[in-house]
């Protein structure tokens, strides 16, 4: 895997956590707008962690399907939603890391097949 996938996993904690202490400061984390803000970066980050980590196909498939949800928020909702505002949050970016995830999807490991590793340890010695 590139080195790419934990820098952009740190990025996404940095993120998280810059929106997470200005809206805090400004007293609007629990509010609807704020608060779906810093929901939507926890998930983005624990999915992006996920992949870096695991190196799963579950968690990449899962950051593509929240970015998807964001797109059909970002299109289909009239503009002075509030939904409309939580799904823009990381618009274009998020589409660009969902390329840069199907690139590098068949490299990615599925999550109910046994790591090669474990396969090779335990088959008996002739």
């Amino acid at each position: 895997m590139p080195v790419l996938f934990p820098l952009l996993a740190l990025f996404h904690v940095l993120m998280l956590a810059v929106a997470a202490v200005g809206f805090a400061r400004s007293g609007d984390l629990f509010s609807f707008i704020p608060g779906g803000t810093v929901l939507e970066w926890l998930l983005y980050s624990l999915f992006w962690i996920g992949v870096s980590i695991t190196q799963r196909r579950l968690p990449a498939i899962l950051y593509i399907l929240l970015a998807a949800g964001n797109l059909c928020l970002q299109f289909l909702t009239p503009e002075t939603s509030d939904w409309r505002s939580i799904g823009s949050t990381v618009f274009p970016f998020d589409i660009l890391l969902c390329f840069f995830l199907l690139y590098y999807y068949k490299r990615l490991k599925r999550s109910n097949k046994p790591d090669d590793a474990a396969q090779k340890s335990e088959t008996p010695l002739p």
